[in-house]
């Protein structure tokens, strides 16, 4: 079962993603614009289907076992695949020739790409966490 959200929040990293690898425009200026834009939409949908999906598990529409074995899974990859193209695209955006092409949006796009590595790194230290408590547990006599 795959919540709305998240299946569109995968088709817009993937077009996001695949468009960043494509040759660039000779329109420079827009493609960057376009880029930039695209990697917003992106973001801002999964962060939604990840909210969606939370509330689902708090108001038990998911089961918990299900969210933290596949679901929280499947976010996660979407967050990494977003973040790969975003240097190429921040490059392409810095080394605009003048100031009047670069994205009015370029300083949202860096602030997604922040929130994007708050979550992951998040994720690492919840995941170590569990480790750590599960060792535990089952070392100690109870």
């Amino acid at each position: 079962m795959e919540v709305l959200e998240l299946a569109i929040a995968r088709k817009r990293v993937s077009d996001y993603s695949d468009k960043a690898t494509q040759p660039e425009d000779t329109d420079e200026c827009h493609d960057c614009k376009s880029r930039i834009e695209d990697g917003i939409e992106a973001y801002h949908w999964l962060r939604r289907a990840e909210e969606t999906i939370r509330k689902a598990v708090y108001q038990g529409l998911i089961a918990h076992a299900i969210y933290e074995s596949s679901v929280l899974p499947a976010i996660a990859n979407l967050y990494v695949a977003w973040l790969q193209p975003f240097e190429q695209i921040e490059a392409l955006a810095d080394g605009q020739s003048n100031g009047e092409g670069k994205s009015a949006n370029l300083a949202e796009f860096r602030e997604c790409r922040e929130s994007v590595r708050d979550w992951l790194q998040r994720q690492e230290w919840l995941t170590a966490v569990k480790r750590s408590r599960n060792a535990a547990m089952q070392v100690e006599p109870w």
